[in-house]
């Protein structure tokens, strides 16, 4: 029995703007489906969350990939830990409720800081894998992980290039990488 393709949720950071460019990346990532946050919109955190679960239950099978801001929606959702996720990822992501955010920012994005803020840190720990660069000064490595998960430093400077990376030219690593760590842990 051929085994199904598991449906790759990519949930985007805080550049809105470049939701065009990630669409455009993500026809690298076979079964792969953009899912915008638009921070910058109106909709609240909890409006936020919800849209997200409603994607979710869509599919049999999916991984979670956050980029950046979007790495706390992936973290609530991992929290809850529904029956068909079965992988969580980060990529250069936001996953400390201490992180420090910008008065700016905070008054742009206030689902932003709320997602943040309300991080409770009880995940399962098997199916997360954080993806960061080896020098990040946007998110940097304090706050880009979960103590205890898997954590694969990519060899990149910068958060918007190790982004871009991993939408294009690392995109087939990426990839395999996602779906050999679900064997991984499938296979204990």
């Amino acid at each position: 029995m051929k085994q199904k393709t598991p449906t790759v949720l990519y949930i985007s950071g805080l550049g809105d703007q470049y939701d065009g460019f990630r669409r455009l990346c993500l026809v690298l990532w076979p079964h792969t489906k953009l899912v915008p946050m638009k921070w910058f919109s109106s909709e609240d955190f909890a409006a936020k969350l919800l849209r997200l679960k409603s994607e979710i239950t869509k599919y049999d099978e999916v991984i979670l990939v956050g980029e950046s801001a979007g790495a706390t929606m992936v973290l609530h959702i991992a929290e809850e830990n529904p029956r068909n996720v079965i992988r969580y990822a980060t990529l250069c992501g936001v996953c400390s409720q201490v992180i420090p955010i910008h008065p700016r920012l905070k008054l742009r994005s206030p689902a932003f800081e709320k997602a943040t803020r309300s991080l409770n840190g009880s995940y399962h720990l098997e199916k997360l894998h954080h993806f960061r660069a080896w020098h990040d000064p946007v998110v940097t490595k304090k706050y880009s992980s979960v103590e205890g998960a898997k954590v694969t430093t990519i060899v990149s400077v910068g958060h918007f290039f190790t982004i871009f990376l991993c939408l294009s030219v690392y995109a087939p690593w990426f990839m395999y990488k996602l779906r050999k760590t679900r064997l991984d842990f499938l296979a204990r």
